[in-house]
C-alpha cells in the first residue's frame, strides 16, 4: 500500500515539474502575464518589486531545488522498490525451500532437479517483476491521467487535439 501510494506522489511530482518549467519559459518570454496569474498579492507584489534578473534567479533556485527534492524522492522509491522486490523474492525462496524440505522423500526422489531450480529460481523472480511492473504501470497510468488532466483544465482545445492526433496513430 505504502509502495503504491508513493507511486502516486511520485507521479503527481512529476507532473508539477513539467508544469513548473512550463511556467519559467512563459516568465522568461513574458512575465507579466506570469506575475499577473499569481494569486497571492503578496508574492506577486514581491516579484514586481524585484528586477527581471533577480526574479528569473530567484525562481531558478526554486526550480532547482523542487527538482533536487523530486530527484531525492525519486532515489528514496527506487530503493524502496528494490527493498520490496528484494522482500518478495526472499519470503518466497524462503516458503518454496520450506515446501522442499517438507517433501515426502521417495517424492523427492521421482521430482525433477531441473523443475526444482526452476521454480526456486527463475518462477520467484518473475513473481517479484511482476508485481514491481504493475506498479511501475499505474504510476505511468496515474501520470499520463494527471498530465492530461492539466492540459485539460489549462487549454481544452490542445487537450483535444492531442487526443486526435494519437487516436490516428
Amino acid at each position: 500500500v505504502l509502495f503504491f501510494l508513493c507511486s502516486i506522489l511520485l507521479a503527481f511530482l512529476e507532473t508539477l515539474s513539467v508544469g513548473i518549467l512550463a511556467l519559467f519559459v512563459g516568465f522568461i518570454a513574458n512575465p507579466e502575464v506570469i506575475l499577473n496569474k499569481i494569486p497571492v498579492i503578496e508574492l506577486r507584489d514581491y516579484f514586481n518589486n524585484l528586477n527581471r534578473s533577480e526574479s528569473v534567479f530567484q525562481i531558478s533556485m526554486i526550480i532547482i531545488l523542487a527538482f533536487i527534492l523530486k530527484n531525492v524522492f525519486i532515489i528514496f522509491i527506487n530503493w524502496f522498490s528494490l527493498r520490496v522486490r528484494q522482500s518478495i523474492t526472499s519470503d518466497n525462496s524462503k516458503e518454496s525451500f520450506n515446501n522442499i524440505l517438507n517433501f515426502d522423500y521417495r517424492d523427492f526422489l521421482n521430482f525433477k532437479k531441473s523443475e526444482l531450480t526452476y521454480k526456486i529460481y527463475n518462477e520467484i523472480k518473475r513473481i517479484a517483476a511482476f508485481i514491481v511492473g504493475y506498479n511501475l504501470l499505474l504510476k505511468e497510468i496515474i501520470l499520463i491521467s494527471f498530465l492530461s488532466v492539466s492540459l485539460l483544465l489549462i487549454n481544452a482545445t490542445v487537450f483535444f487535439s492531442i487526443i486526435f492526433i494519437f487516436t490516428l496513430f
